[in-house]
Protein backbone atom coordinates (compact mmCIF):
# COMPACT_ATOMS: atom_id res chain seq x y z
CA UNK A 1 0.00 0.00 0.00
CA UNK A 2 1.26 2.95 -0.82
CA UNK A 3 1.47 6.01 2.13
CA UNK A 4 2.02 9.79 1.83
CA UNK A 5 3.46 12.24 4.79
CA UNK A 6 0.76 14.67 6.55
CA UNK A 7 2.10 18.18 6.01
CA UNK A 8 1.69 18.64 9.75
CA UNK A 9 2.49 16.68 12.84
CA UNK A 10 4.34 14.29 10.68
CA UNK A 11 1.74 11.40 10.21
CA UNK A 12 1.53 8.94 7.43
CA UNK A 13 -2.15 8.04 5.76
CA UNK A 14 -2.86 5.61 2.64
CA UNK A 15 -3.72 7.29 -0.57
CA UNK A 16 -6.82 5.62 -0.87
CA UNK A 17 -9.61 7.93 -0.68
CA UNK A 18 -13.30 7.95 -1.39
CA UNK A 19 -14.33 11.40 0.68
CA UNK A 20 -15.26 9.00 4.35
CA UNK A 21 -16.58 12.13 5.03
CA UNK A 22 -20.30 11.51 3.98
CA UNK A 23 -19.93 7.85 4.84
CA UNK A 24 -21.67 8.12 8.16
CA UNK A 25 -24.46 9.32 7.00
CA UNK A 26 -24.99 6.61 4.31
CA UNK A 27 -26.77 3.03 4.56
CA UNK A 28 -24.42 0.15 5.37
CA UNK A 29 -25.33 -1.17 1.96
CA UNK A 30 -24.12 1.73 0.21
CA UNK A 31 -20.89 1.80 2.49
CA UNK A 32 -20.29 -1.77 1.39
CA UNK A 33 -21.27 -1.14 -2.01
CA UNK A 34 -18.63 1.65 -2.82
CA UNK A 35 -16.03 0.00 -0.66
CA UNK A 36 -16.45 -3.33 -2.79
CA UNK A 37 -16.39 -1.48 -6.08
CA UNK A 38 -13.26 -0.08 -4.96
CA UNK A 39 -11.59 -3.48 -4.64
CA UNK A 40 -12.46 -4.61 -7.40
CA UNK A 41 -11.61 -1.69 -9.28
CA UNK A 42 -8.26 -1.89 -8.16
CA UNK A 43 -7.40 -5.56 -8.94
CA UNK A 44 -9.03 -5.05 -12.82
Amino acid sequence: MEYRQLPHGGGKVSTIGIGAGSLSEAYPQQVRKIIEYGMEVKYE
